[in-house]
């Protein structure tokens, strides 16, 4: 999957909230699959839930892709696809919920206020789809009167400005064959200002459910269910919030047989049983 982080600095960790996905737009295409999601961090170590508005995926693009809940990506061994179920698209809870946090649409515009504070969130992106995702995100937020203000950055840059943590949103990913591959690597707290961690996410419990999976007998019962349960954790803490999944397609000459994309959707495996016809 792919992420966006967010350390919401903001709200000084008081705001509780929802999250809204768009209704499912997925067409039926070959390919690799991948995800994009919103991690979302409060200030004190705390984490709350955060909204995230409906993005236009037939708009942006085409109606290839689909919403993601989730924390795992489809084709990660162990993944619990009841959790893509968590989450509906409701505005007006969404709204609501602000509301009762305190946050109150301002008299001077559709951004929300709370001690004089307006309701804004910085996101750092550094490239492609992740701009385009941001850029659609900026005006469906404000119809939920959030600020979204889109940095966009060289990588290098990006990788120093979201391991300081000076962020409250960015981008980050999350696929791999293994669900190790994906939740240690992004939410295990030995992650935090030199790796993948870009939430700040420092949960005990969680740690020590992902360092019990990382020792486990591959493709075993009591692993599966160690996974299932770090899913649930990390939905309990929900330091994420799901956006989309990719289809990646790739595209190739009709002569080209046996090809086949690499588990992390990103490129082609060993061309060994490739041919083309002469």
């Amino acid at each position: 999957m792919n992420q966006f982080c967010a350390r919401m600095d903001v709200f000084d960790g008081q705001t509780a909230a929802a999250i809204v996905p768009v209704p499912d737009r997925h067409f039926g295409c070959t390919g690799r699959q991948r995800s994009f999601h919103c991690s979302v961090h409060f200030a004190g170590e705390q984490f709350s839930r955060f909204i995230v508005a409906p993005l236009s995926w037939e708009k942006l693009f085409f109606g290839v892709h689909k919403v993601s809940v989730g924390p795992l990506s489809e084709g990660v061994w162990a993944r619990l696809a009841e959790i893509e179920t968590s989450f509906s698209f409701d505005p007006a809870k969404a709204k609501s919920i602000l509301d009762t946090a305190g946050w109150k649409v301002g008299a001077s515009g559709p951004i929300r206020e709370k001690g004089g504070q307006k309701l804004e969130i910085l996101l750092a992106t550094f490239r492609s789809p992740w701009s385009e995702i941001a850029e659609a995100m900026q005006s469906q937020l404000r119809d939920v009167g959030i600020d979204l203000k889109v940095q966009k950055m060289e990588r290098g840059p990006y990788l120093d400005y979201v391991r300081a943590y000076k962020h409250n949103m960015a981008a980050t990913a999350s696929t791999s064959v293994d669900p190790d591959g994906v939740l240690r690597i992004v939410y295990h707290s030995s992650g935090r200002g030199s790796g993948s961690n870009f939430a700040n996410v420092n949960d005990p419990a969680l740690d020590a459910l992902l360092i019990k999976g990382q020792g486990q007998e591959l493709g075993t019962a009591d692993r599966k269910k160690t996974y299932e349960d770090a899913q649930r954790k990390v939905m309990e803490i929900l330091p994420y919030v799901g956006v989309m999944s990719q289809v990646r397609v790739e595209a190739m000459s009709t002569k080209v047989h046996g090809f086949k994309p690499g588990p992390d959707g990103l490129t082609g495996a060993p061309l060994n049983d490739v041919w083309v016809d002469k």
